[in-house]
């Protein structure tokens, strides 16, 4: 006997009553237990393009390893959302679905969840899901890297979406870019972005260049591993929106890929035992905002100095 449930897309059904016929079999000609023990039947209105979410302001970011993917929407809307995620190939008649944890930042809100247990070498399917009323985003898809194959990814610095003559222009430029990046490299496991995502220290002049930094499509399938710069001021809006679930370091964090441990370095903070506890580690690479050793006129200032001294 088999028991469960099971999800199917039907495009032949109408508005108005439906007759559904369902067959049950023997598994075997002699066998004599069967029987239909039909308990529910539940539609779900198929989604149109009113229902759709918008998935604007979605990004993804780097898991703590190959397995992991961390989901990353920043929104104006307010609810409850869930994330789907299974094998491409599966298109959808079996997924995972998880609830996205919720952070309100300056009238708008971060929506993030961990996707897990993910195979490597695989190409995956995602949505957002409303859960009130079901309606979905569009799908989108990722790849994860093959292992004991290297490291592959996309290296910039300053995005700095705002420092140019208007937001929208700069934004239009970060996309270019990303999309000459994908060009160069296809391939590409992830993206590092080493600080200066935005320009501004005014708070709602900084959410309308975040959301032109997550604007790019390229975001939805390559994850984007943030460092802060000395120009992401607003301690609140970039923490509370990049930082992965369950982290709270004073802007730090690190992911391993391949046998390579990637720290990323809060340059901005003056703590510096806890960040040299982080690289105490045998393989790394570190991603500052700002270098250590670079101009004489950086290399002269105080705290590059003290930075050093330090470690």
């Amino acid at each position: 006997m088999e028991q469960g449930f099971f999800s199917r897309k039907y495009y032949c059904t109408k508005n108005g009553t439906n007759c559904i016929a369902v067959e049950v079999h023997q598994i075997h000609e002699d066998s004599s237990d069967v029987y239909f023990d039909f308990k529910e039947f539940k539609g779900t209105p198929e989604w149109n393009e009113v229902e759709t979410l918008d998935a604007d302001g979605l990004i993804l970011q780097p898991g703590d390893t190959n397995n992991q993917m961390l989901v990353n929407w920043l929104t104006p809307q307010k609810g409850g959302y869930n994330v789907q995620y299974c094998r491409k190939v599966d298109d959808f008649y079996n997924y995972t679905e998880l609830e996205m944890e919720r952070v309100e930042i300056e009238g708008q809100y971060c929506y993030k969840a961990r996707l897990s247990n993910l195979r490597a070498g695989e190409t995956y399917s995602y949505r957002l899901c409303n859960r009130k009323n079901g309606a979905h985003s569009e799908v989108f898809n990722f790849t994860t890297a093959k292992q004991g194959e290297g490291v592959k990814f996309l290296f910039v610095g300053d995005p700095q979406i705002g420092a140019g003559e208007s937001v929208q222009q700069d934004g239009e430029a970060w996309k270019r870019t990303l999309e000459v990046g994908k060009h160069i490299l296809p391939n590409a496991e992830f993206l590092i972005s080493a600080g200066d995502q935005s320009d501004s220290s005014k708070t709602d002049i900084a959410i309308e260049e975040y959301y032109e930094f997550r604007s790019p499509d390229e975001l939805k399938n390559i994850p984007v591993a943030v460092n802060k710069g000395n120009h992401d001021t607003v301690k609140e809006i970039y923490e509370e929106q990049f930082m992965p679930p369950g982290v709270w370091d004073d802007a730090n964090y690190y992911f391993a890929r391949d046998g390579v441990l990637f720290f990323a370095l809060n340059s901005n903070s003056g703590s510096y035992a806890t960040q040299i506890e982080y690289l105490k580690r045998r393989f790394k690479i570190q991603i500052r905002n700002g270098l250590l050793l670079l101009c004489i006129i950086q290399c002269l200032a105080q705290d590059r100095i003290q930075m050093r001294k330090k470690y």
